[in-house]
């Protein structure tokens, strides 16, 4: 009801006469401003996990559920690296790749709810909310042994060195 949205807090148009029916374009404003007074939809991990193919595509990011079904096409990264995040939390996946404002802006407009705090809290407490599935971060990478990367850095310089003899013993016989 617009009336309601209006007294919820909405601001009427400026165009707005009152005593009147909204127009065409504040009636948009208004039905938004009743969307946005409404209760947030809220989503489990079971029911996101479903939502897994190029045709129907959900994201879990920042603890928001996110339809990305329709964007799928303009990705720039391509429609199989978005299908593979579904089911989990792909915030790390996300913030792993530079996005650009008008990117984190876009995000807005396919928010459809929120994950439902049971399953953020699962996430958290299992050590997995950010992480590839079948991976865990309880075991990070161990540092390298610097023997193994000093090998590794001279190893080229040795091949050549060993090459450039061997042509130049071949020269001399």
């Amino acid at each position: 009801d617009p009336q309601r949205a209006l007294s919820a807090g909405a601001r009427r148009p400026a165009n707005a006469r009152p005593g009147r029916r909204p127009g065409r374009g504040q009636r948009g404003l208004l039905q938004q401003a009743t969307i946005m007074t409404a209760e947030t939809k809220v989503y489990t991990l079971e029911e996101c996990k479903k939502h897994n193919t190029e045709s129907d595509c959900w994201l879990i990011m920042f603890g928001k559920v996110y339809d990305v079904t329709k964007f799928l096409d303009d990705h720039p990264g391509g429609t199989e690296i978005m299908v593979d995040v579904t089911g989990r939390d792909a915030t790390d996946d996300f913030e792993d790749v530079v996005h650009s404002a008008t990117a984190r802006k876009q995000l807005e407009g396919l928010y459809i709810g929120e994950l439902h705090e049971d399953d953020k809290a699962k996430m958290r407490s299992a050590g997995v909310a950010n992480a590839p599935a079948g991976a865990s971060k309880a075991s990070p990478q161990a540092a390298p042994n610097p023997a193994v990367t000093f090998i590794k850095a001279i190893l080229p310089f040795l091949l050549i060195a060993v090459l450039f003899l061997y042509q130049k013993g071949s020269a001399a016989a």
